[in-house]
């Protein structure tokens, strides 16, 4: 494009690089939550960019949160579900085309002895260029105040 006015010509280009854009977002339910109970987690992922995405989004659960294996559901793409001795892994692959989204939702039981206090679970995406993107689901744990006893 050519700018001109009386004394000087300007010529100005403006590029657009195609490139997918993705959004991820995680939720947990119920927001509170006592030791021993299930929680449930949804995570959805889309695609706000010019061009199609290949994902591949993990999100490790720490040993306290068990995964109820069978709660795991996608909308699209493949899961794989590994457990050792720090926790479990889910890790979920799929494409998305410009404006599209997915959904992964599971549930986890609170481990009985696990204290109170704020607990976060952080999932990252990544997308085959290199491209990361996190999200994080925090809950609250009810902490336990205990009085002395006094006695006569």
């Amino acid at each position: 494009m050519e700018i001109v006015d009386k004394y000087v010509s300007t010529y100005r280009a403006s590029t657009w690089v195609s490139s997918p854009w993705l959004v991820l977002n995680k939720a947990v339910w119920p927001d509170h939550a006592q030791p021993g109970e299930t929680v449930g987690f949804t995570l959805t992922l889309s695609n706000q960019g010019a061009i199609t995405a290949q994902a591949t989004l993990v999100d490790p659960l720490p040993a306290e949160i068990q995964l109820l294996t069978d709660t795991v559901q996608i909308s699209q793409g493949s899961v794989d579900v590994l457990s050792d001795v720090d926790g479990t892994v889910i890790s979920w692959q799929s494409g998305l085309i410009p404006t599209a989204q997915a959904q992964l939702t599971f549930q986890a039981t609170i481990s009985p002895t696990v204290t109170g206090g704020p607990a976060r679970n952080r999932a990252v995406v990544r997308e085959i260029n290199g491209q990361r993107w996190a999200a994080y689901a925090d809950f609250l744990l009810p902490t336990k105040v205990y009085f002395p006893w006094i006695s006569r």
